[in-house]
């Protein structure tokens, strides 16, 4: 036999919890930078969490080396080179300038101690690199490209926004001018300084948006 179902049925009225819809206008930033920009576009409540509330995670207190030194390193060392650099100097005296202006940025910023052993990888793999760069330049000098500006600080307004704008830095701007043909004219180009493998780069750049 069936025995009796000893439960009451009850109409019930569906009550979902409503989604968090955070809102702090007084917190918003005047300025985003490419990364925080990133963060909106990638998770709201994380920028939300991070940026306006500022709970990213404390950092422990750690005097090692991290990739970040290096690339700002890098960053001083070429903009030094390039400041002082006059267009057309000669091969052999650039790679002596680079590699003097590269050991003494390291020993200005990292010293003698620990991290600056942390540091020496960074430094020999720049030593090797350092004439393919020279290299490089030059060979984009016969092409007509000079270097005109180093670390421009940029802005502009956010669409949507007048009060809150976009900031950032470009590594480096080159140009050129063209006589005659199609591409006559004043050229631009900007230049990024990554310390990354090529092919995780290219990984980079196929995605959408990037």
């Amino acid at each position: 036999a069936v025995a009796a179902d000893p439960r009451t049925a009850r109409a019930l009225q569906p009550q979902p919890t409503p989604r968090p819809l955070p809102a702090a206008p007084a917190l918003l930033p005047q300025r985003l930078s490419a990364s925080r920009y990133e963060q909106l576009r990638t998770c709201p409540y994380r920028f939300y969490a991070a940026t306006l509330l500022r709970l990213d995670e404390a950092e422990e207190l750690d005097d090692a080396l991290e990739k970040r030194d290096a690339g700002t390193w890098l960053h001083a060392v070429l903009q030094r080179f390039h400041d002082a650099r006059a267009p057309g100097a000669d091969a052999a005296a650039d790679l002596a300038r680079l590699r003097a202006v590269a050991a003494d940025e390291a020993l200005r910023r990292f010293g003698s101690g620990p991290a600056a052993a942390d540091f020496l990888p960074y430094e020999a793999w720049f030593d090797g690199l350092a004439p393919a760069y020279v290299d490089w330049l030059h060979a984009a000098e016969a092409e007509g490209w000079a270097v005109q500006a180093s670390e421009r600080a940029m802005n502009a307004p956010f669409e949507g926004d007048a009060t809150l704008r976009l900031h950032g830095t470009l590594d480096r701007i080159d140009g050129r001018q063209v006589a005659a043909g199609e591409a006559a004219g004043a050229h631009r180009r900007l230049i990024d300084y990554k310390l990354r493998r090529v092919d995780d780069l290219k990984k980079q750049v196929r995605a959408p948006l990037e």
